[in-house]
């Protein structure tokens, strides 16, 4: 198949637009946003790192999914009272397009790709929590 001079930049940078738009719309801000009233009562420095994308001791669980979004695994932690909330660079719904455009030439694979996180199931982090507080977090945006 043959693409015309203009034709392929044209495709190319409209895909990239696309995949911007997708990852904005799942990113803190639509989740702030989409929790308005809730996060317009939070102190500043929880405001600071929930854009951030930070969990940070002393959120509570609203706080923690309003920054990171939902975790891919909730588990039950070794003491009364503890949770874990367990997240994964593409498993949450912070996980954006995967865009891929190219063709094979002989053996040979070429285009392009883009990408909004790291693979799925790659590890991103952990947040404790104590009686329903961020009491530890390193989860990593």
């Amino acid at each position: 198949m043959h693409f015309g001079a203009m034709k392929f930049p044209s495709l190319f940078a409209s895909l990239l637009v696309l995949c911007a738009a997708g990852c904005a719309s799942s990113g803190p801000m639509s989740r702030v946003n989409a929790n308005r009233a809730l996060y317009d009562t939070w102190p500043s420095e929880i405001k600071e790192a929930v854009l951030s994308q930070r969990a940070i001791p002393g959120m509570n669980p609203d706080m923690v999914r309003v920054a990171l979004g939902k975790p891919a695994q909730v588990l039950a932690g070794s003491n009364p009272g503890e949770e874990v909330w367990v997240y994964r660079h593409g498993a949450s719904e912070g996980h954006g397009p995967n865009l891929q455009v190219g063709t094979t030439l002989g053996n040979m694979q070429v285009g392009t790709s883009a990408g909004v996180m790291g693979s799925e199931g790659e590890d991103a982090g952990e947040v404790m929590f104590k009686d329903g507080i961020v009491v530890r977090s390193n989860v990593i945006p």
